[in-house]
């Protein structure tokens, strides 16, 4: 091994690095961004502090056929998650003697609001409802444009106004003078059967028998 060459060791030394040390302009565009953070956090926090002081009275739609826009159909939900409908009782019993005076069906929809549906199967959407104003809504609604064209002009020829129109559907405001009519023809009134003497008196001898 005479002929092999010795080398000296080589100690490897770490690397030192130097300090970035920021610029006065980096440091106040930190303090800018460190800044605008806080402020967005503050933002934040401020609208979580209303939403919690308001959760015991949001307000929120109810569940309304798309036929019944612009019925003033609100409710409130309160910590307990009950809803309170906004109908007043006063208001709910004074539509309820309106339908009995007119001999009208009355029934309450899906949201607890008072309304008089109609008898009719091939347009179960159309329907009264009460707009505590002394007057009362009429929703109604067709497949195509043109028949409910016609069935508002039919409406308006009745003594109601336009309070919202679309291409299929729309709410109209009638007075009491011309509810009868309105109501029978969108079949609204309840269908109490009449009897002849000579219909009483054969049911009378089926009873018999």
């Amino acid at each position: 091994m005479s002929g092999l060459t010795r080398y000296p060791k080589i100690r490897l030394q770490p690397m030192r690095i130097p300090a970035i040390v920021p610029t006065s302009t980096q440091s106040h565009k930190s303090q800018i961004l460190a800044s605008q953070t806080q402020q967005v956090i503050v933002v934040l926090g401020k609208m979580w502090r209303q939403k919690r002081a308001t959760a015991d009275m949001t307000i929120v739609p109810s569940m309304i056929p798309p036929t019944a826009r612009g019925n003033f159909n609100t409710k409130i939900v309160n910590k307990t998650n009950k809803e309170i409908n906004l109908t007043t009782q006063k208001e709910t019993r004074q539509f309820k003697s309106l339908c009995e005076k007119y001999n009208l069906r009355y029934k309450k929809n899906q949201a607890g609001e008072p309304t008089s549906p109609t008898r009719k199967r091939t347009t179960p959407s159309d329907h009264l409802y009460d707009l505590c104003n002394g007057k009362v809504g009429v929703a109604v609604h067709r497949e195509t444009s043109k028949k409910f064209t016609f069935l508002k002009n039919k409406l308006v020829g009745m003594g109601c106004r336009v309070l919202q129109a679309g291409d299929t559907e729309g709410n109209f405001a009638v007075s009491e003078a011309d509810l009868l009519k309105v109501a029978q023809f969108l079949s609204c009134v309840k269908k109490n059967r009449t009897f002849s003497a000579e219909e009483r008196a054969a049911i009378r001898e089926r009873l018999k028998r």
